[in-house]
């Protein structure tokens, strides 16, 4: 598939047409690359003048603490970006690791070909400024929603914090999580061991059943899961 085709769905080209994506892409200065998985794009400390658009794969943006421990941050899919959150007037270093965590295909746009006065003035580059605003306001509610998740005191919390979440983006009570237990329990900043007891605890107590990354909510009684 030609890349203005995938480009066509994705959100930061929303409202403009093929044709205009192409000359979109003339004026814009971008470079595609393929990544393996478990690569890293960018190191913490790396400088930051572009922003990438997933066209294939998914990225965790990952920290290391002051005491070598590494966590998740977030999940980043095909059809969203990343490196948007440090535009600013002067390059800056990024404060995470971007990894790659299956093959991926991104393209990186550098930052001052966006925001540069567009010599033909046209319409679709004020679009995707528009647009790029959009995906910035919904990347700051992700991050909301995950200062709400490691604000739950307890793990149980925690746990059922993210698979309501979950619910109410899949709009079942029967969700997958992309995440695996040791991708789970960092995201959510605790013991893997402890987060499969309190799976298994949840499970005996009928809070919830799971089966590998399939969980279905069976309750929301805040009295159960409020209860550790």
């Amino acid at each position: 598939m030609k890349l203005v085709e995938i480009l066509k769905i994705h959100p930061l080209f929303n409202n403009i047409e093929v044709q205009d994506i192409e000359r979109l892409l003339e004026c814009l200065d971008t470079y595609e690359r393929s990544y393996k998985k478990n690569e890293y794009i960018i190191l913490e400390g790396s400088l930051i003048n572009f922003i990438g658009i997933i066209i294939t794969g998914r990225v965790f943006i990952e920290k290391e603490d002051y005491l070598g421990n590494e966590y998740i941050y977030a999940e980043i899919e095909k059809n969203n970006i990343f490196g948007e959150v440090y535009i600013g007037q002067s390059v800056q270093g990024s404060t995470v690791n971007y990894k790659v965590m299956t093959d991926c295909v991104i393209l990186f746009i550098k930052y001052e070909s966006i925001f540069r006065d567009c010599s033909k003035n046209c319409s679709y580059h004020k679009k995707l400024l528009e647009n790029l605003i959009k995906l910035m306001a919904s990347k700051s509610r992700i991050l909301i929603e995950k200062i709400e998740i490691i604000s739950k005191k307890s793990l149980r919390e925690r746990i059922m914090t993210y698979l309501l979440m979950l619910a109410e983006k899949q709009k079942s009570n029967r969700v997958i999580s992309h995440l695996n237990h040791r991708e789970m329990s960092e995201f959510l900043g605790v013991n893997r061991s402890a987060m499969i007891r309190e799976l298994s605890r949840m499970k005996r107590e009928g809070i919830i059943d799971f089966n590998r990354n399939q969980y279905d909510i069976l309750t929301k009684s805040k009295e159960l899961f409020n209860n550790n």
